[in-house]
């Protein structure tokens, strides 16, 4: 049994593991034109920014790579809308 600590619930927050999920996937995240993502959980606003490049927000490939694996590892549903990335229901 693991001790509850502020270390080990920031490690396992939705949104802080979709937005490291985001960094690996985008490469260019430190390019100067930089977009703002928006992580919303269930229609509440958790206050999390993350950015990313326009090479992620229209690569449609990486995209779909990025929902693919953001559904296994968290099991829900996600989906990224044009300023937000939604993480839903639980997957069955």
């Amino acid at each position: 049994m693991s001790i509850v600590t502020k270390e080990n619930l920031k490690a396992e927050n939705i949104s802080r593991r979709v937005i490291s999920l985001i960094e690996k996937f985008d490469s260019e995240a430190q390019s100067k034109k930089k977009h703002s993502l928006k992580i919303k959980l269930n229609g509440h606003y958790t206050g999390c920014n993350v950015f990313v490049s326009n090479s992620f927000l229209y690569n449609e490939k990486l995209k779909s790579d990025f929902v693919l694996k953001a559904e296994e590892l968290l099991n829900r549903e996600v989906k990224i809308g044009t300023m937000h990335v939604y993480v839903g229901r639980k997957l069955c």
